[in-house]
Order: structure tokens, then sequence, then C-alpha cells
């Protein structure tokens, strides 16, 4: 940073990092606070977490009009020790914790305007919750519960409803699990792939590459599902192959399970629904995440992927590609039948996973879409052209 003299300067221990660190991080959010007064008003999003260390943390994002630049901001605001003062994480500890969040960083709380929560009941319930203990002290405060959190819940009711979808979510984990825990097995699983010449490995950095392809399905990262399907979709013979290699020389009950569960029309039927139908409910979600989203989209892009999935229903576009790829299969040397029945119960499992996701769909979001479509007359897309006399 051209200072010649940084030689001489010897607090280089583990608490005087931290505390430079925390001199530093002080400066920056002071520079947001000043931009936070500024505006006129301001909203939060929090939500309590638990960090590495079982710790339970109450994180703040605020977001605020910035003045200079012109635009909407969303910056980190705070992370609170939930239970250094209180018993529990409950709703009084983190209307406390807030209050006292505000305070210390001069924000009134008549100009927090918004408060975007899961919709866990500490947060949202109707008494007691964060939301209406905030409200009282503001009553102007909009409180949601956040779009992208329902949308994942959503998704996740759907595979509840489900069961074989939730069976294969589980799958893809576990096998997803086995090959990270072990480097032989992941050495092995590379060798085949190389082998079916699905990847060309040349180097060590490729081979790493290649290792990360299996991707794992999260439970609370509902993106990962959509990685994790696709992954496996494009490496499944060169993942079957290996199990069989791996089963019939260690004689693993873990490789044997596995086998067993994937190796048949209904697993791959399946992979081939959700290849089509997760990626239209993940560009959703991508579209809920923008920072700058506007209330008059979110309603319209909901029915769009409602009728979305409904076309890939109606049109069989999961059993046409399927059908596609049937020569592929024997190419790559995946021995594996398709019953004239396995057709008909993936149309069947294709029909009842979208009709779920339908219906959750319009069971979250039906609670808030009168709030949400009236905050559309901020668009200013929305405001009618002016029509001369």
């Amino acid at each position: 940073i051209g200072v010649l003299e940084m030689k001489y300067f010897q607090h280089r221990s583990e608490g005087s990092v931290n505390e430079i660190f925390l001199t530093i991080g002080n400066v920056i959010k002071e520079i947001t606070l000043k931009k936070v007064r500024a505006a006129s008003c301001f909203g939060l999003m929090t939500d309590e977490t638990t960090d590495v260390s079982v710790s339970s943390q109450l994180i703040t994002f605020v977001q605020y009009f910035d003045t200079e630049s012109g635009t909407v901001e969303t910056k980190f605001l705070s992370a609170q020790d939930v239970l250094k003062d209180h018993d529990a994480a409950n709703a009084q500890a983190i209307y406390d914790l807030l209050k006292e969040e505000l305070l210390s960083s001069q924000l009134d709380i008549k100009d927090l305007m918004g408060l975007a929560t899961d919709g866990a009941s500490v947060m949202v319930g109707i008494r007691e919750g964060l939301a209406s203990k905030l409200k009282r002290d503001n009553p102007c405060i909009i409180s949601i519960h956040c779009v992208c959190h329902k949308l994942a819940l959503a998704c996740t009711d759907s595979n509840e409803d489900t069961k074989y979808i939730k069976d294969v979510s589980d799958i893809l984990r576990q096998t997803w699990k086995h090959f990270e825990n072990s480097p032989k097995r992941m050495a092995l699983l590379m060798k085949v792939l190389t082998n079916l010449n699905q990847v060309k490995v040349s180097s060590t950095n490729g081979k790493k590459v290649l290792a990360k392809k299996l991707k794992k399905a999260c439970k609370t990262r509902w993106l990962s599902f959509d990685k994790s399907v696709e992954a496996m979709k494009q490496q499944y013979c060169g993942v079957m192959q290996t199990l069989q290699e791996l089963e019939s020389t260690h004689n693993d009950a873990t490789e044997a399970g596995l086998l067993k569960k994937m190796k048949n029309a209904k697993f791959i039927g399946a992979l081939y629904i959700l290849a089509e139908v997760l990626p239209v409910l993940s560009s959703l979600s991508l579209t809920f995440q923008r920072s700058n989203i506007n209330f008059s989209l979110i309603q319209p892009q909901i029915k769009a992927t409602k009728q979305h999935l409904n076309r890939i229903v109606e049109e069989d576009i999961p059993l046409d590609k399927l059908q596609a790829d049937i020569d592929s299969f024997i190419s790559l040397g995946c021995d594996i039948t398709f019953p004239p029945t396995s057709y008909q119960q993936m149309q069947s499992l294709s029909r009842k996973y979208v009709a779920a996701l339908t219906h959750n769909l319009d069971q979250r979001f039906a609670s808030s879409s009168g709030v949400i479509s009236a905050l559309s007359i901020l668009d200013p897309i929305s405001v009618p052209e002016y029509e001369a006399d």
C-alpha cells in the first residue's frame, strides 16, 4: 500500500489482527450508517442462525436509498450474539437486540418502514412475533415473509407431497457423500468417466474440476438440488459403472443399496423430470434474489412459472427427451430396460409433481399477493400514459 515503514509494525498477534479487522469494520459500518441516516427511511432484513462455533447469531442487513448514487442499496449491518444476555432466541430477545442495534447506530425506529424475515412464528406471529412488537413502536412498518424463502418452502413442501421426488433427493445426497468422503472412490469415478470419453482429464487441475462435478443436494439451499440433478444426469452411466465395480470388489452394502435404488427406469425418469422442472424454479428463485426486484413483477413471474411447468407436463417434454437418449445409454454400457409401464409411471409422476408445485406456490403466496400487488402502484412503468382531452 506504499507504506515503507510497515516493516516496523510489530503488532501481529491474534488479538491485534482481530482488533484491526474490527476497527476496519467499524469504519465501513459508519460510512454506511451516514448514508442510511441521510435517507428518509430504511428497511431491515434479519434472521437468526447458528455459526460454526454453535453460537446463535442474529444477522441483519439494512436497505436504503443512497442519495449520492441515486440507487437502492442493501448492506450488512450487524451480527449479534443472541444468547449473550438472553436465555433463548425468542421474539422478545430478537426485538431487544434490534432495538439495541438501532439505538447504537443512531437510527430512529420511526424511519423503519420495511421488515423482511422468514415465516417462523417468532418473526411473524400475529400477537407476540417480532413484526408485531416493532409495529407497536411504528405502525407504518410493512412486514413481509421473504419471497425467496416462500419459494424454497413451496418447493420443499412439494418434495414431501411427492414421496419419490424426496427419495431421489436423498439418493443424490447419499451418492455425493459416498464419493466425496473417499479419495479412492473419487479417483475411480474419474477414471471411469475418462474411459467413457465424457470428459478429458489432462492435468491435476482438470481432475479437481471433474471431482467437483458431483453436487450436493442440500435441503436448505434449493438451487443446489438443480445442480445435483444436472450433474447426475450427465454422469449417470459413469456413476453406475463405478458403483458396480466397487460393489463387485468390496461387496459393500452402501454401494449395493445405491445401485439397487438408481439402476432402474423409475429413477432415470425422475431425473429427466427434475432436469426440466428445476431450472424453471431456479430461474424464478434467481429473479426473486435480485437486489432491485420490482414488486409488480412477482405475481406475473409466478404465473409464468406455473404456465411453463404445465406446458412441460402437457407436452411430455421429459419423456420425449428420455426416449431420444435411450440409445446413448446403451452405447455407454448402461444395461437398463424400460418396460412399457415405466413410461406411464413417468407421466403420472410428472403430473403429480407439477400439480403439487402449482398448489404449494398458490398456498405460499396467496396471503401476500394482495399486498404485493398493491405495492405495484409504486412502479413507474405502471403509470398510465397521459392522454389529452
